[in-house]
């Protein structure tokens, strides 16, 4: 197959070039390196991850750089940042430049789109231009957006009197539903009728109704109690759900519920990068579930947050592990910073894992 040849823009020499100048030179070479990165093998080479990220000069790493941010309602902003700036700096940024209130905007945060419709959750220090070196190849504008970092439905009511929030609240459940976390079944006649920015309030009314709103729903992935296929992972205020899927993704009917109450324990183990939980049904004996994904330590956490709102023991602990290597690196929940008053996150659990310390035992939380 033949490429279309991408020309290197034209380098202007023999005077100093002007601000102006210079910016656009750096944003041509950006949309230059975009396009001839959009071929896998080229963005994955030895040579250009070196270019990528090497740097001739001491200042390269507080240079300048564009970074584009999908927002909820699918628009695209740009904010010029250091190229160690990290997520914190970022995301500052991208609020200053939507003129969001500091009260709204924690509850958002920043997020790296990955695989199968899913978002990882930043840590405050990482680096976003990284990413961007990493997903040079992929077809998208941007490897990053903004996302809502909200579970409690009474507390996302208090944001219905901000015109911005409420927006953004409302495109990510159409996502949502787009994606079938929410199921809409019979509704989604009536949200299509719904799906409307000027009629947001009705849509998300009807929305809150639904199974699946403010769960968070994990890629699929291996589960220790199927022999053939793979299980798709969701929590939410109700309980945690396995549902069956093909080792391709694709979904199949069958759907596993456990609720908070049957939830005995629950671990990280990540010699074999899986989360583990026991639970105890009725007049049955207890049975461990070891699911293997390397979102585990995410997993881990919001089943210690959800199962505790709803009145349950922190009864969660780490076997085998240090935080933060390996299964809090590609975390997607990390709970640093999180305002949300309805879901206070262990205190001491987030004092241990910032400070990756090892943990045996039973987590402790807060007073």
């Amino acid at each position: 197959m033949r490429m279309e040849k991408e020309k290197i823009p034209k380098i202007m020499r023999g005077r100093k070039l002007s601000e102006q100048q210079l910016d656009a030179r750096r944003r041509g070479l950006e949309q230059y390196l975009e396009k001839v990165c959009a071929v896998r093998v080229i963005a994955e080479s030895d040579v250009m991850q070196e270019f990528l990220t090497d740097s001739d000069d001491e200042q390269g790493s507080i240079s300048p750089v564009d970074l584009k941010v999908l927002l909820p309602d699918r628009e695209v902003v740009t904010v010029t940042m250091k190229k160690n700036s990290n997520t914190e700096e970022v995301y500052f940024a991208v609020i200053d430049k939507i003129r969001m209130s500091k009260s709204v905007a924690k509850y958002f945060y920043l997020f790296e789109i990955v695989e199968y419709n899913f978002e990882r959750k930043l840590q405050p220090s990482e680096y976003p231009h990284n990413l961007y070196i990493q997903n040079y190849s992929t077809a998208t504008p941007t490897c990053l957006c903004v996302r809502k970092w909200l579970f409690s439905p009474a507390c996302e009511l208090t944001l219905a009197s901000d015109e911005q929030a409420t927006t953004f609240i409302f495109w990510q459940a159409v996502d949502e539903v787009n994606r079938g976390h929410i199921h809409a079944e019979d509704r989604l006649y009536q949200l299509k009728a719904q799906q409307d920015s000027s009629r947001k309030h009705e849509y998300l009314r009807l929305a809150r109704e639904l199974a699946g709103y403010g769960e968070v729903v994990f890629p699929h992935c291996s589960c220790d109690s199927r022999k053939e296929g793979h299980v798709v992972a969701s929590i939410g205020s109700s309980g945690f759900k396995l549902q069956a899927c093909r080792e391709d993704g694709g979904m199949q009917p069958q759907v596993v519920d456990f609720s908070w109450s049957i939830i005995k324990e629950w671990e990280v183990d990540d010699d074999s990068m899986a989360f583990c939980f026991q639970y105890q049904r009725p007049e049955k004996n207890p049975r461990w579930v070891k699911i293997f994904s390397p979102y585990g330590c995410a997993i881990h956490i919001l089943t210690g947050l959800f199962r505790e709102d709803t009145g349950g023991k922190q009864m969660g602990r780490y076997r085998r592990m240090t935080c933060g290597q390996p299964l809090a690196t590609p975390s997607v929940y990390h709970l640093l910073p999180l305002s949300v008053t309805a879901l206070v996150p262990p205190t001491r659990l987030l004092q241990q894992w910032n400070e990756n310390i090892t943990l045996t035992g039973a987590a402790t939380h807060h007073p």
